[in-house]
């Protein structure tokens, strides 16, 4: 038993929060008690002012600590919980149209000749999971990337680079892996071998 230092009544300790500074490991008040004075103390006049103060101490600690935030932030949405969180944060923002909004501006912007070549080529360099490219291998990448360009342009239909083996099927990014190919047929072609492609 227990005697809560704000009602004053003997309670089992079951009805006490623990506290590890405690003398005897539990807080000196009930947990009924305790949650009575929060409720005042968020629903009071005073309410306003405090989670503005609050917000206050958040962001001062945001803009003097910018990469411990960052390594929290990581680490919470690595952890099982985070993931949920995260998944719950993209269906809201999604739901919420703001996704839609990015993605209208994103295709009004015009992208560069260099902005465009640099973003077909990392996502090759990633589809090949990062792999060193020799000086041929990155030569024949990007000769292919500006072919792949130009017939964009002069044929006025979607070409893609394409990996004969695919990437899936133990395919590398090499000089004698790469073609140009237009790009419904590379979609209907999928991760599929080329050779076992035509054989179906």
């Amino acid at each position: 038993m227990k005697t809560c230092t704000k009602c004053l009544q003997e309670k089992e300790v079951v009805f006490f929060r623990a506290q590890k500074t405690g003398k005897d490991g539990l807080r000196s008040s009930c947990k009924q008690c305790e949650s009575a004075y929060g409720k005042a103390h968020r629903r009071g006049p005073k309410a306003e002012e405090i989670r503005a103060r609050g917000r206050q101490t958040v962001k001062a600690y945001r803009a003097e600590y910018p990469d411990k935030v960052k390594e929290a932030k990581r680490k919470y949405y690595a952890s099982e919980k985070g993931k949920q969180s995260k998944k719950r944060e993209d269906l809201a923002y999604q739901m919420s149209g703001g996704r839609a909004e990015v993605e209208a501006r994103r295709a009004q912007k015009t992208l560069s000749e260099a902005r465009a070549e640099a973003r077909a080529r990392y996502s090759h360099k990633r589809r090949a999971s990062m792999v060193s490219l020799s000086e041929l291998d990155a030569f024949a990448l990007s000769e292919a990337i500006r072919l792949m360009k130009l017939r964009n342009k002069l044929c006025g239909t979607k070409w893609h680079v394409d990996h004969i083996v695919p990437i899936s099927k133990g395919g590398l990014t090499t000089y004698d892996n790469l073609q140009v190919v237009p790009a419904r047929w590379n979609q209907s072609k999928s991760d599929k071998h080329q050779q076992r492609f035509f054989a179906a």
